[in-house]
């Protein structure tokens, strides 16, 4: 267990200096599960559950899970949806990286790499 540290003002001074929306996006990236789902799409683009299921290789029942994780990293501006109808049943939501998403996971790549 993580020990806490108990508040100041210069650690509250210092910790909101960050943008509130890379605060999200850190804390959603902790995630085991959050990360998994945030690089796959990074590497195969555009993607269903069904299809991070398959990637993944995790069992269908897992799809709830994954939603949640998707939720949250919709939440932090990481990755967005979209809703594709079509002739022959109700439709399919799409996942996709954001452009925040995108910088957020370049700029990571890009300073491991030097």
């Amino acid at each position: 267990m993580i020990p806490t540290t108990p508040r100041n003002d210069k650690l509250t001074q210092y910790s909101e200096q960050l943008p509130s929306e890379l605060t999200l996006a850190i804390k959603t990236l902790q995630s085991d599960v959050s990360r998994a789902i945030f690089f796959s799409l990074y590497k195969n683009g555009e993607m269903t559950i069904d299809n991070m299921i398959q990637e993944l290789e995790t069992d269908s029942n897992y799809s709830s899970i994954l939603t949640f994780h998707l939720k949250q990293l919709q939440k932090a501006s990481l990755v967005k949806s979209t809703y594709v109808k079509n002739n022959m049943d109700n439709g399919q939501m799409f996942y996709d990286i954001t452009d925040f998403g995108e910088k957020v996971i370049q700029t990571m790549i890009n300073t491991f790499k030097k």
